[in-house]
């Protein structure tokens, strides 16, 4: 039976027979397996870092960066040059390596270089870092970038689009491969981001590939249990696929040249249905890119956080608001409507809006008349029940208990449904557009417009 071995990976002890797993820093041969599965989940958490002061454990940063401490410094180098070699040499010998590609963090390292400034009791003396490659244990050079997501297209052939196939809806991407070097397999629909490659090295093959969903992510405990076991036998199946491939020899290419039979035939038809296929994938990246514009706008019924507040940043952009920068910890959105100034709290809610929500609008509203004496009109914009289904948001957004605070104070208080319906009219009636948003800034209390029996989607 082949064995496989998970590095830094968390499938669970024992899942499989012929299956173990270690942490990142273990010091087991890699050379006892027939294939290694290594994910780049926070390696670099795995070395200790300098703190500020003996007393406390707040890392020491430069440029922002952790920075490790000197023994960890130069055990990173020597461990993750240790992992390349190994790797590399499996390779070189026909297995297979499994890349799981998952969110790293850079870092810092002393260098081992110093300086002294000044004599005596006034030295200084100073030790110099410099940034390493977070991902350097890996085999072959490959530039990825940090970008959560769950929208992709499978556009690889064979044995590795029917393991794309089989793991569909069991994976998200946590890392981007910017300029892929090898055959791209799943890409970000409309870019040239891949998020999954492979490339032969050796006489093996290193497969790149998106993480699978944690276990919180799953909808009920049997799904985080069977599936994450899953998407491992389709890695492990994979593998044997790519074995079995390579025991046949590749013929050299005087040999492809050789037509027997009605084979001229079929290579001319497989040409051109290769063409075909090009131009459609083209044109539904084309497609797809569209789609996915559009379906950013559904943040403004399912969002909250930072994805709400961007999507409504935005609309405001589209229906020609000028934004101001916001700092941090202040007012979700300053904005400017011609010559009305505009401050947004931004809210998505499990349930309906409250008196807190329209308190701390109003403290928004104050500071910014403070600061520029200005009095800005206050918009509190809510997603509310935003877990439910719209058919199902039966409740009222703004409950009355809170409509005398918010009026008294001339607030608008609107829901993000109301606003997409008010961003979709404005798209379909540009010559009323400055009516309709006038209308909307002009409200005292609760937007009238849009309600559950007039959306206009």
């Amino acid at each position: 039976m082949k064995k496989y071995v998970g590095i830094n990976t968390s499938f669970g002890h024992n899942v499989l027979e012929n299956f173990d797993e270690y942490e990142f820093r273990t010091n087991m041969s890699l050379f006892d397996y027939d294939a290694v599965i290594l994910s780049t989940y926070f390696v670099t958490s795995n070395y200790k870092y300098e703190t500020t002061n003996s007393y406390e454990k707040t890392p020491r940063k430069y440029q922002g960066i952790i920075v490790l401490d000197e023994d960890d410094s130069f055990n990173i180098i020597r461990e993750f040059q240790c992992m390349k070699k190994q790797l590399q040499d499996m390779l070189e010998i026909g297995k297979n390596i499994f890349v799981i590609l998952e969110k790293n963090e850079k870092r810092y390292i002393y260098n081992g270089e110093k300086a002294v400034s000044g004599s005596g009791k006034n030295a200084t003396r100073t030790s110099y870092v410099q940034e390493i490659d977070e991902n350097g244990f890996l085999p072959v050079d490959v530039k990825l970038e940090s970008l959560l997501g769950e929208v992709t297209q499978v556009v690889a052939k064979d044995e590795y689009r029917d393991f794309y196939d089989s793991i569909r809806d069991l994976y998200l991407y946590q890392q981007i491969i910017k300029e892929p070097n090898g055959e791209t397999d799943v890409v970000i629909p409309g870019t040239s981001n891949a998020v999954a490659m492979h490339m032969k090295y050796g006489k093996g093959n290193i497969v790149f590939i998106p993480r699978p969903y944690e276990e919180e992510e799953y909808i009920d405990d049997s799904d985080a249990k069977e599936k994450p076991l899953y998407f491992l036998k389709q890695i492990l199946e994979l593998d044997e696929k790519l074995n079995s491939r390579s025991q046949y020899s590749e013929l050299p290419n005087w040999a492809k040249n050789i037509m027997l039979f009605d084979e001229k035939k079929y290579v001319e038809k497989n040409e051109a249905i290769d063409k075909k296929i090009e131009k459609l994938i083209e044109e539904k990246n084309k497609n797809s890119k569209v789609l996915n514009e559009i379906s950013e706008y559904k943040q403004l019924l399912t969002g909250t956080g930072s994805s709400l507040e961007n999507i409504v940043r935005k609309v405001l952009l589209e229906l020609d608001f000028q934004l101001e920068e916001v700092e941090a910890n202040r007012t979700d959105i300053i904005g400017k409507y011609k010559e009305i100034s505009v401050v947004f709290e931004i809210k998505g809610l499990t349930k309906s809006a409250g008196e807190r929500n329209a308190a701390q609008l109003e403290k928004w509203i104050s500071e910014y008349h403070v600061e520029t004496g200005i009095k800005p009109k206050g918009v509190l914009l809510v997603n509310a029940f935003r877990n439910k289904p719209l058919r199902e948001r039966t409740e009222l957004v703004f409950p009355k208990q809170m409509l005398d605070y918010s009026i008294s104070r001339e607030h608008c208080l609107i829901s993000t449904v109301q606003f997409l319906c008010l961003f979709i009219e404005c798209k379909k009636n540009k010559k009323n557009k400055d009516k309709i948003i006038k209308e909307f800034l002009n409200t005292i209390g609760v937007y009238s417009k849009y309600d559950e029996e007039n959306m206009l989607f």
